[in-house]
C-alpha cells in the first residue's frame, strides 16, 4: 500500500464543506478550508486551555493522524446497532443534537485516545477491561479478509452527560471514509467525509470513579502558558516515533507562518497569520511536511527568556584534534581486524542478526511501528530497518550525512568553535540479545565504520557504545535510554570536555546542583505504536531517576548562555523537557562538569540540528567554545526526512 496526500485540486474542490466537529466555544479551526486528508496545515484556537480542551484540539480530526494508505476492502454491510458488541454501546443516535446532551455538554467534547491513556495511567487494573473492550470495537472488520491494519471504525470523542439517574458517557464513533458504502443508517453529518454515529457507553466496565477523574482537574484546571507549552512538547515527543513530529523554533520569530515555511503552506493559509502561538508542530507522517498550529488567545506571551549577547572572540580550535582523529581510526581498524579483517567479513558475520531483525519486522503489518520482542521488550520498526542498512559511505552526495556533518563542523571551526559528534546507539545496539546476539556483539558493523569515516573527514566523535552496551540502560517500552543511561553517556562526554584547554577557564563559572531520587511511571513512546490488540497487555513502566535542582532550590533549567551548547534530538529532551523534567542528559552533564550547558533540541530533529541552530541567528553562537551534536545513530541510516548535504 502506498501512502499519498491527495492533489491540491481535490482540496479546492472540497473547499466550502462544513466545519469539522468541534467545540464552537472551546476550540476553533481557524483555516476554514481545512480538510484533514488534503490540507498541509491545521490552525486551532483553544479559548479555555484546560488539558481536556488542548487534547481535543490536538487529537480531533488532525491531519497528522490520517492514514492515507489505499485500501481495498469487502466487509459485510452493517447498521449502527451492530456496534453494540454485547452491551458496549447502546441508544444509538444519528446526530449530536439527537442525544440528550445539554448545550454546554455538547460543546465540551474530550478526545478518546488521551482519555484512554489518562485512565490507564490512573489505574491500569481498573481501566484495562474497558479499554480492551473499546479496542475490540476498533478491531472489528465485519468479515473483511484484506488484512489491513487500519481501523474500520473507532471511538474518537466522548461527552459527559449529567443524567437524572447519574453521570453518563456518550461517545462519537467515526467510520473510515471508505466505509461509507457499507454502513446503513449512518451519515456524514458534518460533511468531512467520515460517517459518524453517537451512542451511550453502556459497558459495565465503565466505573463512576473514571467519570469523576474526567470531570475533575482534567476538564477544569486552566493551564498557564508555560504549562501549555510543556503539554505541546510532551505531545510532540509522544507523536514523534510514528508521525516524525518536531517543534518549530519560536524563539526568534514568535509567529506563523515564518520565513522558512514552505510556500505551498503559506498559500494554503490564504493570508491567515498566527501571532504568539503556544506551539507550532511540524510533522512528516507521509514524507510531505505538515503543520499543526495551536494558540490560546487568553494566554499572554511569555517574554521572560534571555538571549545571548556575548561577543565572539577570535580563537583557535583544539590543537590535539589530529591525534584524537588518528586514535579513532586506529581503534576501529583494530575492531575490523578482530572480525575477519574486512568490513564485508564483519557484516557477513552479522547475517543472523539481520535475519532476526527482519523476522520481527515481518511479524506484523508494515503499518505497525512498534513490535513485541523477546521478554516483552518493545522494539521500533525503524530501528529494525536500521540493523539491515548498508554502508553510509556508499550513498550519493545528495543523501550523504557524513558530508553534512563535516560541513557543520567546518563552519564552526571557522569561528574557532570546537565540535563533537555523539551518535547514540539504539536499544538493539546495546542489547543484541533481542536479536539473538551475544553480549557485546555489534549488530550493525556499518555504524562502527561511521566513526572512522567521520574521523577521516576531520570530525571527532564520542563513542558511547562500549560504555552503554550490556548494562540494562534502555527502557523496555521506549526507544530511549533510562535516566541511568543518560548519566552514563554524560559522564563519557564530560571526560572528553574536561580535556579541552579552555575548560579550566570555563569552570570558573561553576554551579553545584542538588539531587533528589525520584520514581515515576509512564507508558513509554512505543506502547502507543503497537496494534490495538497488543496495547492492552502493557501497563505503565516504572522509571527511577535523579531530579536536579539549582542553587536556588528550583528545578534546574538549562541556561541560554553557556560556553557549551548541546544540539540534537529527543535523547536530549527526554526527562529534561518532559516528565519528570530536570533529569535528562543536559542536567547530568551539568552536574558532572559543574559547568552549566545550553541546549537546542527537536523531538525528531537530530539531522536538522544545524538548521535549528542557524534559525536562531548569529547570536546563538556568541560566547560558545564547544558545540556537541547528539542524535540517534538510527537516523543517520533511517531518517524519514532524508539528508540534504549542505
Amino acid at each position: 500500500m502506498i501512502k499519498i496526500r491527495h492533489l491540491a485540486v481535490l482540496a479546492l474542490a472540497l473547499a466550502g464543506c462544513k466545519q469539522l466537529p468541534g467545540s464552537p466555544d472551546m476550540t476553533h479551526t481557524r483555516n476554514a478550508d481545512y480538510r484533514r486528508e488534503t490540507s498541509r496545515v491545521l490552525v486551532r484556537d483553544v479559548d479555555d486551555p484546560t488539558r481536556a480542551n488542548l487534547d481535543y484540539a490536538a487529537w480531533n480530526a488532525n491531519l497528522f493522524l490520517v492514514d492515507t494508505a489505499k485500501v481495498d476492502i469487502h466487509p459485510a454491510k452493517i447498521v449502527a446497532e451492530s456496534l453494540s458488541l454485547g452491551g458496549l454501546l447502546s441508544d444509538f443516535r444519528t446526530s449530536l443534537k439527537a442525544t440528550p446532551l445539554s448545550g454546554p455538554e455538547r460543546i465540551s467534547p474530550m478526545a478518546w485516545k488521551p482519555v484512554e491513556d489518562l485512565l490507564l495511567a490512573w489505574s491500569f487494573d481498573t481501566a484495562g477491561p474497558l479499554v480492551t473492550r473499546v479496542q475490540e470495537l476498533s478491531q472489528k472488520k465485519w468479515g473483511d479478509t484484506s488484512g489491513t491494519a487500519q481501523s474500520f471504525q473507532q471511538i474518537v470523542a466522548l461527552h459527559v452527560h449529567q443524567a437524572p439517574t447519574g453521570p453518563e458517557v456518550w461517545v462519537r464513533v467515526e467510520f473510515a471514509t471508505w466505509m461509507s458504502p457499507f454502513v446503513s443508517g449512518v451519515s456524514d453529518q458534518d460533511g468531512d467525509g467520515y460517517p459518524e454515529v453517537w451512542a451511550k457507553l453502556s459497558a459495565p466496565e465503565l466505573k463512576p470513579s473514571m467519570i469523576s477523574l474526567l470531570t475533575g482537574d482534567y476538564a477544569k484546571k486552566r493551564l498557564n502558558r508555560k504549562e501549555a507549552v510543556q503539554w505541546a512538547n510532551e505531545l510532540a515527543a509522544l507523536w514523534y516515533p510514528t508521525y516524525n513530529t518536531d517543534m518549530v523554533d519560536l524563539s526568534q520569530d514568535d509567529s506563523f507562518p515564518q520565513k522558512s515555511t514552505e510556500p505551498e503552506v503559506v498559500s494554503e493559509l490564504k493570508g491567515l497569520g498566527v501571532a504568539h502561538p503556544i506551539a507550532v508542530m511540524r510533522g512528516r507522517p507521509f514524507g510531505t511536511p505538515l503543520y499543526f498550529v495551536i494558540q490560546a488567545p487568553s494566554l499572554a506571551k511569555d517574554d521572560s527568556g534571555t538571549k545571548s549577547g556575548a561577543k565572539q572572540e577570535d580563537r583557535a580550535i583544539d590543537t590535539t584534534l589530529k591525534t584524537r582523529l588518528d586514535s579513532i581510526q586506529k581503534s576501529i581498524a583494530s575492531e575490523v581486524a578482530g572480525h575477519g579483517g574486512s568490513w564485508e567479513a564483519w557484516v557477513k558475520s552479522a547475517d543472523p542478526i539481520r535475519a532476526k531483525a527482519a523476522a520481527i519486522a515481518a511479524s506484523a503489518s508494515s503499518e505497525i511501528q512498534a513490535l513485541v520482542g523477546p521478554a516483552n521488550t518493545l522494539v521500533f520498526r525503524r530501528e529494525l530497518s536500521y540493523v539491515g542498512s548498508g554502508d553510509l559511505a556508499s550513498l550519493p552526495d545528495s543523501a550523504q550525512p557524513i558530508r553534512r556533518i563535516k560541513a557543520f563542523r567546518d563552519s564552526l571551526a571557522d569561528l574557532g568553535i570546537d565540535f563533537l559528534f555523539v551518535p547514540v546507539p539504539t536499544k538493539l545496539d546495546v542489547e543484541p540479545s533481542l536479536l539473538g546476539g551475544k553480549s557485546g556483539q555489534v549488530v550493525q558493523p556499518w555504524s562502527r565504520k561511521l566513526l572512522a569515516e567521520l574521523a577521516k573527514n576531520g570530525v571527532e566523535t564520542v563513542d558511547l557504545w562500549k560504555a552503554l552496551s550490556g548494562k540494562g540502560l534502555w527502557r523496555k517500552q521506549d526507544t530511549h535510554w533510562k535516566p541511568a543511561g543518560a548519566k552514563a553517556a554524560a559522564d563519557v562526554l564530560a571526560a572528553r570536555i574536561r580535556a579541552y584547554a579552555w575548560f579550566s577557564e570555563a569552570s570558573k563559572q561553576s554551579v553545584a546542583l542538588s539531587k533528589k531520587d525520584t520514581l515515576w511511571t509512564d507508558f513509554g513512546d512505543l506502547r502507543g505504536r503497537l496494534s490495538d490488540a497488543a496495547k492492552a497487555k502493557f501497563a505503565q513502566e516504572r522509571v527511577e531517576c535523579i531530579v536536579f535542582s539549582g542553587p536556588d532550590g528550583n528545578p534546574w533549567v538549562d541556561p541560554e548562555t553557556s560556553p557549551i551548547l548541546l544540539v540534537g534530538d529527543s535523547y536530549l529532551g527526554v526527562y529534561q523537557n518532559i516528565a519528570p523534567r530536570s533529569a535528562g542528559f543536559s542536567s547530568h552533564l551539568t552536574s558532572s562538569l559543574s559547568v552549566p550547558v545550553s541546549m537546542i533540541m527537536g523531538w525528531g530533529g537530530g539531522p536538522e540540528a544545524p538548521q535549528k541552530l542557524s534559525d536562531r541567528g548569529p547570536q546563538a553562537l556568541a560566547g560558545r567554545r564547544l558545540v556537541v551534536w547528539v542524535m540517534s545513530v538510527r537516523d543517520l541510516f533511517q531518517f524519514p526526512g532524508g539528508w540534504s548535504a549542505k
